[in-house]
């Protein structure tokens, strides 16, 4: 089964994972859907939709990935590893006969690079420890970008244990400055409790 889709049709995948752009994950696929879907990223350069589930509905706002590496597994499954491109918008979604679902889309506003400062070295130096305590969240990251903080935000964003609404408003930002206030405030928060 081969669909036909223009460049602005992505088939998606509904994970409990959420990544922003220059994010980077490994996934498991194991389901024919799924299996299916990694051969369609694999033959063009637009690769899938990452996208939340709310209530067995998928989000609005999701990210698209390119695959950058394979692997066997040891259980016969296939590994891929996955890196944020660009977020985008859901306008409309379809499911094929094989409960593969596509969805029509929108990039939103790229989030531009901003300097780290001083006023965000608590964002920066807990990311760095969060880091080192959990090596499995950096590993991907060889040359982690510390300096720019709107880089930080979104690592930040993709490991904290958010309600979906909060990761879908912030997806939703034409830049960082909301997720760097709300950042602010939650990692405070988080280090005045201990």
């Amino acid at each position: 089964m081969q669909t036909e889709f223009q460049t602005n049709q992505l088939p998606l995948f509904p994970l409990p994972i959420f990544i922003f752009p220059d994010g980077i994950n490994q996934l498991r696929i194991f389901e024919p859907r799924y299996q299916r879907l990694v051969k369609i990223a694999s033959c063009n350069d637009l690769g899938f939709g990452v996208c939340m589930e709310d209530k067995g509905t998928i989000a609005r706002y999701g990210t698209r990935v390119l695959i950058t590496d394979f692997e066997s597994l040891p259980d016969k499954t296939l590994g891929i590893t996955i890196q944020g491109i660009e977020s985008f918008e859901i306008i409309e979604t379809w499911t094929e006969k094989d409960n593969l679902q596509f969805g029509t889309i929108n990039p939103t506003m790229k989030w531009m690079p901003i300097p780290a400062t001083s006023d965000n070295e608590l964002l920066v130096e807990t990311l760095k420890q969060v880091f080192l305590e959990f090596p499995q969240l950096s590993a991907h990251y060889v040359l982690p970008m510390y300096d720019d903080i709107t880089w930080v935000c979104q690592r930040w964003l993709e490991i904290l244990p958010l309600p979906l609404q909060h990761k879908q408003w912030l997806l939703s930002q034409n830049d960082s400055k909301k997720a760097i206030q709300f950042l602010h405030t939650v990692i405070q928060n988080l280090n005045d409790s201990h």
